[in-house]
């Protein structure tokens, strides 16, 4: 054990958070309740895992211009811009993923500009329904999502 472990320092309470477990103490974000129900949803995976899965992400296009599609969620992925980029395969046969950015408001959440769904809690093999649009520098943009059927 660590000799600043016992001892009232301001770096023996760092310790002591550290050692403790994630959502503990000053870590925990959210009421101990929602934490067990969101703990069995994968977040999202690194590239070095969906590369190692053997995930096509190449496969995977940013739709052009605006509009929305119904699909499925087949794989979160993370950025190094801490960005979620979201693969799905939709009901028409195209392959498009879209990121969505942490919101850093009164929700702190993974969600699209203009819906309250946090994209890193949703279960791969969600159906549902995204609409995206365009940033005023051509890039696409996920603007709102609706979820149609969870995975039982």
């Amino acid at each position: 054990m660590s000799r600043y472990f016992m001892q009232d320092t301001r770096l023996a309470a760092f310790e002591r958070e550290m050692m403790a477990k994630p959502g503990f103490g000053s870590r925990r974000f959210k009421d101990d309740d929602d934490s067990a129900q969101e703990e069995s949803v994968r977040r999202g995976y690194s590239k070095r895992q969906v590369i190692e899965m053997g995930f096509p992400m190449a496969d995977y296009d940013f739709p052009h211009g605006e509009g929305s599609f119904t699909g499925t969620l087949v794989m979160k992925r993370w950025n190094k811009q801490n960005g979620l980029i979201c693969y799905f395969d939709t009901d028409d046969g195209y392959k498009y993923k879209l990121c969505v950015w942490f919101k850093h408001d009164e929700k702190r959440a993974y969600r699209p500009s203009k819906s309250d769904i946090d994209i890193s809690y949703i279960e791969i093999g969600t159906r549902l329904t995204a609409t995206y649009g365009l940033t005023r520098n051509g890039k696409s943009k996920w603007i709102n999502v609706k979820v149609l059927e969870v995975p039982a």
